[in-house]
């Protein structure tokens, strides 16, 4: 991918980017467990879904939109459900849909819509369920968020994409739904973003072309290239987590796949976007700290609190695990590659700032015997309490 075409076209650069340059998760599960190649994203760029026909007692609805699917008697699937064995029977729509890199979430042709689909089965190495308490997970962060906007809370370059409501389909077996996410971030410099590019694309290669990376192609283009990644690409990410950490009790998941880069036409970093809202954290200690600031319907999914034996070990996996090695790691390996700056060096430089700008609020966050951690590399059982954790020493990125 060529970053002249992202800033010339950047609605359609985002969709290929989303699809082909991709390399996926670090875990190499990406695309060992996927949807089918006839929805796949790095097979197809459009399908249509499929739907089931409800009547009042069988759905219900979360939040308020404006759109007809929405409003109707039928619930959204993704057409990989025709292919299981249910007790219900699936319809086919005219709705036709991108699927993006999650594979689940896609974009409706030609509307700034995403929606957050059920799975049936395994994607990445997880089961991907949609229930009431995601649904009210998503709602929850979104207006979490949007009050720690107005509360100027989170630093000018914080964005997200709201996702407001979402339906559920009741049913013995499971109950089925989906989220909604509105395609315009929103954030106080989000007028100023001419492309967005999610974060994984930025160091992954094209699947079609044999460009150099993004964000080496990024760099060529600064004269200060160390001073650009760090003042304009590290640093705000960090602002942006540990605003969201210590001002609200929010622990997004902010692995390279859940938030993307905003540039103007200079190529400035205005905006970090994050998505998939519905997989933060929040943190009822450092919410009790700050008086409870918001009211959440969707306790207990997704709370941890001190009584849990792996409170601050969730610390710990959300940011040296999900935003150090999922993005951080991959980030400095790609610059590292192409001679821009070494590893180690960068590293040194983002442990003093995390230090100097956070490390009195820190001294007690991550585990007491300063390892760091993260899953064993297996697909992940969510049926059980236990998660597979090990431990590391020496923290790369604190």
């Amino acid at each position: 991918m060529k970053l002249e075409q992202i800033l010339s076209c950047p609605e359609s650069s985002l969709l290929y980017m989303e699809r082909m340059v991709n390399d996926g998760s670090p875990s190499k599960f990406s695309f060992t467990y996927t949807t089918s190649k006839e929805t796949c994203p790095i097979y197809v760029e459009k399908f249509s879904l499929c739907c089931v026909k409800s009547d009042e007692t069988d759905f219900v609805t979360f939040g308020k939109c404006n759109y007809d699917f929405f409003n109707d008697d039928l619930v959204l699937l993704h057409p990989d459900w025709k292919k299981e064995k249910t007790q219900f029977s699936t319809i086919d729509t005219n709705i036709q849909v991108i699927p993006t890199s999650s594979s689940r979430t896609v974009k409706i042709l030609d509307q700034d819509i995403y929606i957050k689909l059920s799975y049936p089965g395994v994607l990445g190495r997880i089961t991907r369920e949609l229930r009431t308490e995601h649904i009210l997970s998503s709602i929850d962060i979104t207006n979490a968020f949007f009050k720690l906007i107005e509360a100027n809370l989170v630093p000018n370059t914080f964005a997200f994409f709201p996702e407001y409501c979402g339906k559920l389909f009741k049913q013995e077996n499971g109950d089925i739904g989906y989220v909604i996410r509105d395609g315009k971030p929103v954030g106080r410099q989000c007028k100023r973003i001419r492309a967005l590019i999610p974060a994984f694309s930025l160091f992954s290669s094209d699947r079609q072309f044999s460009d150099v990376p993004l964000i080496i192609q990024i760099l060529y283009h600064k004269k200060n290239k160390i001073d650009y990644l760090l003042e304009q690409l590290i640093y705000p990410i960090i602002d942006c987590y540990f605003s969201c950490v210590f001002n609200g009790g929010i622990q997004p998941e902010m692995h390279s796949q859940n938030f993307l880069i905003g540039i103007d036409t200079d190529l400035n970093v205005v905006s970090i976007v994050l998505r998939d809202l519905e997989s933060a954290d929040k943190d009822l200690v450092i919410m009790n700290r700050l008086g409870f600031p918001f009211e959440m319907k969707s306790y207990p999914y997704k709370f941890i609190d001190e009584k849990q034996n792996n409170y601050l070990i969730k610390h710990s996996f959300m940011y040296d695990h999900k935003l150090g090695e999922y993005f951080f790691d991959e980030l400095l390996k790609c610059v590292q590659k192409y001679e821009v700056a070494q590893i180690d060096t960068m590293q040194s430089l983002i442990k003093a700032y995390v230090k100097k700008q956070y490390g009195f609020l820190l001294e007690y966050f991550f585990p007491e015997n300063g390892k760091w951690y993260k899953f064993e590399n297996i697909l992940i059982d969510r049926t059980q309490n236990s998660r597979p954790y090990i431990s590391f020493s020496n923290p790369k990125y604190r």
